[in-house]
């Protein structure tokens, strides 16, 4: 679904667990009608089957009614409307990356090293993908070692953050399932 969303130009959030599930929901769709697109929230069947006790709070969204204005020019890519809807699509999608560079779930840990020394090996992982390295890292006695960008907007790919990631290692291994959409927005931005 995350390539789908690539080629549909969809947002997509990669949650990790349950409790990062639940708390993109209310993101997703301030995020959705703020730049009015939808959102893909993409938990993998591991975070869905998964059981884990999640912290809830009272929801406090102001309730509104369903409604629908009737817009050609904004509903209906016909000939005429497509170039300009398609134009309004790709700013949209710029500025939600710009928002994800600095998004609650896309966080990079690095060792404790000298500044200007680069990691031999960096760690991209997103989604479940990063719950499954964290979890090795730790019974391997890594954690504390290995510098890892954990993604949580799987697209539009946060590619600032990346870049700035990537410049402090020599290499890097991208954690993802199943496809390699990640690894493909990298590899066209770096």
């Amino acid at each position: 679904s995350r390539l789908f969303s690539l080629f549909a130009k969809i947002p997509v959030l990669d949650p990790s667990s349950p409790q990062e599930a639940k708390d993109m929901v209310a993101p997703a769709f301030e995020l959705s009608e703020r730049h009015q697109i939808p959102v893909l929230l993409r938990p993998t069947v591991r975070v869905c089957h998964s059981e884990q006790s999640i912290q809830c709070k009272p929801v406090n969204a102001p309730f509104r009614s369903a409604d629908f204005e009737k817009n050609p020019r904004r509903w209906a890519a016909t000939p005429r409307a497509r170039m300009p809807l398609h134009q309004q699509l790709n700013r949209k999608l710029a500025a939600i990356e710009k928002e994800f560079e600095t998004w609650q779930g896309n966080q990079a840990f690095f060792p404790t090293q000298p500044a200007q020394q680069r990691a031999p090996l960096g760690i991209v992982a997103a989604g479940v993908s990063y719950a499954y390295l964290k979890d090795l890292l730790h019974s391997l006695g890594l954690a504390e070692q290995c510098p890892v960008l954990k993604i949580a907007t799987a697209y539009p790919l946060p590619r600032a953050l990346v870049e700035d990631f990537a410049r402090r290692c020599e290499r890097l291994i991208v954690f993802e399932e199943t496809d390699a959409a990640i690894e493909m927005q990298i590899r066209l931005s770096i």
